[in-house]
């Protein structure tokens, strides 16, 4: 309702004194944040606790069948990252790791032999595990020799466990070494292994290399990872391109043994064109992959036992995310019946329920504005006209499930307390701004003609999401698709625009909508049609700008009214 005067019954009066209304201001903003943290906790809660917790072994679930073998990096823990040089881990640490996955495998491959992981093969021979013992080779030449002199000590100190040695993982992929340099390394560690060398990388480095290193090795240990191939595989198809993979390394090296050194699904993270990372895809692509591979008869290693949060400061969320098992050590995935949940379903159910009772609020508080004297439950009709009410609704529950949506996915982006405001002050003006947008909806009426529109607060929200479009357009590779939030925004922008008096939007938000609009033609180049959750982000873009920008437009392209012919 309006405070414009009334000719039978003269000056309207507000419902609500200056007092109260002030009183109104601050519940709307405690309910704001009370529907940020309900979104929000489920999520952040297991982000915060990550391996700070030992594995409870009641809810380690059995395998349906052993995997052949598992990558192990033993950093899953707080804190834990190989960049830490004081770094020390723990016998009882290693030997809690190794028994959890005894019950998944009987094949663990490291990486190195530094920060303690030396006494992995005196473990796992307690176990029965047999191990691929890695020796990292980096830039570093007196640290590189020092590795495979311990990784080769080890295969000669424990002959029934470690079964092959893996002399540099992914150095040609890094530029850390030239292919010439590498061929030396690995022929002097032939030489002097009792066991067989292998030097493991991508699929493509082995195939470009192949003359310089099949001498130099008894087993071509390959990296097959749909996810991260320069054109990313979806999951429908990601099998059939580790069997195709596999072929054309048969072909390139009829003499020597195939090994699938490294393959599997993220279950967390951004869309990298089809690829989707998620816990039911990760479960899906390794039955997939169990039951095709084991079939074919060809020997593969899963990444990984482990999540290893660490890696999210270098490879985004999907980075940290490669484990069977979490980072307490809890599996995903049995490997057989029902798939795991996806924790965005829930989060998206919790936003739904927040945007409609929000929207139910916010009718009936319009409906007591209007109507003082009115008492008892809730009619639409009586708050607004029943298609209007139902409109205010959908809108609200639609802006609720995108940010549900969002906050299951923001909180594993998160790495350190600038990221942490910037993406909380981010949601705020959002959910702000979609609060403002389902209060002027309920209300049903115009706002005040002297607001500016947009105004600061939307000017802000405006600002973060063009810089957010800017990081994305330069570096993308890494970077969260924050569609939910987005699209929530969007909708709540275009709900103020028609819900208020506009004047046309000052320069500095034509600017910010400009490269809004600019972003979004090419992240949908760079990411591709494929990438859904590109493309919503870039129709979110597109959307935001246009109700900042439309009234600029000229006037040819804007539908507009015919001349009054009776006027006089």
């Amino acid at each position: 309702m309006s405070d414009t005067p009334d000719p039978l019954n003269g000056p309207a009066k507000p419902c609500l004194s200056p007092q109260r209304q002030g009183v109104w201001g601050v519940a709307w903003f405690a309910w704001l944040c009370v529907g940020l943290g309900v979104l929000l906790f489920p999520m952040i809660w297991p982000a915060a606790t990550d391996g700070a917790k030992p594995p409870d072994p009641s809810k380690s679930t059995q395998l349906s069948a052993s995997l052949p073998c598992l990558s192990y990096a033993p950093f899953r823990r707080t804190g834990h990252t190989p960049m830490d040089p004081t770094l020390r881990l723990q016998e009882a640490a290693l030997l809690e790791d190794l028994r959890l996955m005894a019950q998944w495998t009987g094949c663990i491959r490291t990486y190195g032999t530094d920060h303690g992981q030396d006494r992995i093969p005196a473990l796992a021979a307690q176990l029965g595990l047999k191990v691929i013992q890695g020796a990292w080779v980096s830039r570093d030449r007196a640290a590189s020799q020092q590795e495979v002199d311990t990784a080769l000590a080890l295969a000669l100190a424990y002959p029934g466990t470690v079964h092959m040695v893996i002399v540099g993982n992914e150095v040609l992929l890094r530029q850390e070494r030239s292919p010439q340099e590498l061929a030396l390394i690995l022929r002097d560690a032939r030489q002097r292994s009792p066991v067989p060398v292998a030097y493991a990388d991508v699929w493509e480095f082995w195939l470009r290399h192949a003359p310089v290193l099949a001498p130099e090795v008894d087993v071509v240990a390959a990296h097959v990872l749909p996810y991260w191939e320069d054109v990313p595989v979806g999951l429908d198809r990601s099998v059939d391109h580790v069997l195709a993979s596999h072929r054309l390394l048969q072909q390139a090296f009829p003499d020597r043994p195939i090994w699938i050194a490294e393959t599997g699904w993220p279950a967390a993270g951004r869309q990298r064109g089809p690829a989707v990372p998620g816990p039911r895809e990760q479960a899906l692509f390794l039955r997939e992959l169990r039951e095709r591979l084991d079939a074919a008869g060809i020997d593969y290693n899963v990444i990984e036992a482990f999540d290893q949060p660490w890696k999210r400061q270098f490879e985004g969320a999907m980075g940290g995310a490669w484990g069977i098992a979490d980072a307490q050590g809890r599996l995903r995935d049995p490997g057989a019946g029902p798939l795991p949940h996806d924790p965005r379903a829930t989060a998206a159910a919790w936003g739904l329920l927040f945007g409609g009772l929000t929207s139910w609020g916010l009718l009936a508080l319009a409906r007591r504005r209007a109507s003082p004297a009115a008492g008892g439950p809730l009619s639409l009709a009586a708050s607004a006209p029943p298609l209007g009410a139902l409109s205010v609704l959908c809108v609200g529950a639609t802006m609720g499930l995108l940010s549900g949506v969002h906050a299951a996915g923001v909180v594993i982006w998160l790495r350190d307390p600038q990221e942490w405001a910037v993406a909380l002050t981010h949601g705020m003006l959002a959910l702000g701004v979609c609060g403002r947008a389902l209060w002027r909806a309920a209300r049903e009426t115009p706002g005040n003609g002297g607001l500016a529109w947009p105004g600061t607060f939307e000017k802000a929200l405006l600002f973060l999401t063009a810089w957010e479009a800017l990081t994305l357009v330069f570096d993308a590779r890494y970077r969260p698709l924050h569609a939910g939030l987005v699209g929530a925004a969007a909708i709540g922008l275009w709900v103020l625009r028609a819900a208020q008096d506009r004047k046309p939007a000052d320069p500095s938000a034509l600017l910010l909508a400009l490269v809004l609009a600019a972003a979004a033609p090419v992240l949908l180049v760079m990411e591709g049609w494929a990438n859904t959750q590109a493309v919503a982000m870039c129709a979110g873009w597109l959307l935001m700008a246009a109700a900042v920008g439309v009234d600029r437009l000229p006037h040819f392209l804007l539908p507009h009214q015919r001349p009054n012919a009776m006027r006089p």
